[in-house]
């Protein structure tokens, strides 16, 4: 799994200094606001003719200020963010930035959870629920169209997989013991309500020496927890997000270069590691 690299504030042509010094949409917000909101309690505060008419006059005018001042202050600093993620450079390269590393996250739990899912102790404390899910992902990172079925009257089919033009039909058993042979028969049976191609039984432990006999002349495999581990590690180049990952890295990795030839040896090592 490619290791994503972390955008640095460099990458987009800025600065620590700079950022600090960012026109702020809140402050011109909060200024706007505020006269508005002081305006607004002096025009109901002067239509008292008397003092004892500024009580009433002046509490309506200090609500009416505060909704006001408020709906002010969140239409301007919408207004002032939008004009400035436009019109301003600096702004502009910041809010890449931004997104830039909100996109890294993304890809480091996805690169957690692959390598989460390397370890088979990982896979033996999963739920059955979560058995399935887990799975689902997998098969999806493997280019496979996948539906997950409902709980219950699924005919002991937990998922769907359908890629050129066939459909295999997986029960999933996150069962510490090995799997019996009716397991087996009443996927026979729902292969023929599904008109599924091939079947798969996704299991911990895989299944017991009559399931093999009986499986011998059917297009039933079975998937084990070390098989899943080394489909993932097999296949993990096939996963698309692998390649966005490398061409993003890729954009980095030049920019960087181009700043500070001096790092092209460092980041050329970050880039090609896998875990």
């Amino acid at each position: 799994m490619i290791e994503p690299i972390r955008p640095l504030l460099s990458d987009f042509g800025l600065t620590e200094s700079e950022v600090t010094s960012l026109p702020s949409a809140k402050k011109y917000a909060k200024f706007l606001g505020l006269i508005a909101g002081i305006l607004v309690f002096l025009y109901f505060a002067l239509q008292g003719r008397t003092p004892i008419d500024l009580i009433p006059f002046g509490i309506g005018g200090l609500i009416s200020g505060q909704i006001l001042g408020v709906a002010t202050y969140l239409i301007t600093e919408s207004w002032v963010n939008s004009y400035l993620q436009k019109h301003n450079q600096k702004v502009m390269s910041y809010t890449a930035f931004q997104q830039a590393i909100s996109k890294y996250e993304i890809d480091m739990q996805k690169k957690e959870q692959w390598v989460r899912r390397q370890r088979e102790d990982y896979w033996r404390s999963l739920s059955g629920v979560q058995f399935e899910r887990e799975l689902a992902d997998v098969y999806r990172s493997l280019r496979y169209k996948v539906s997950m079925t409902p709980y219950t009257g699924d005919g002991g089919v937990d998922l769907l997989l359908e890629k050129d033009n066939r459909l295999t039909i997986v029960q999933c058993k996150a069962h510490s013991k090995k799997i019996s042979i009716s397991v087996a028969r009443e996927l026979v049976a729902s292969m023929s309500d599904f008109k599924a191609d091939d079947a798969i039984i996704a299991c911990f432990e895989g299944v017991t020496k009559p399931v093999y006999e009986y499986i011998k002349d059917k297009r039933i495999s079975i998937v084990t927890i070390a098989d899943i581990v080394e489909m993932q590690t097999k296949f993990a180049t096939m996963n698309p997000a692998r390649q966005e990952v490398q061409a993003v890295n890729q954009k980095i990795l030049e920019k960087r270069v181009s700043i500070d030839s001096g790092g092209i040896r460092h980041w050329s090592e970050k880039l090609d590691r896998r875990d």
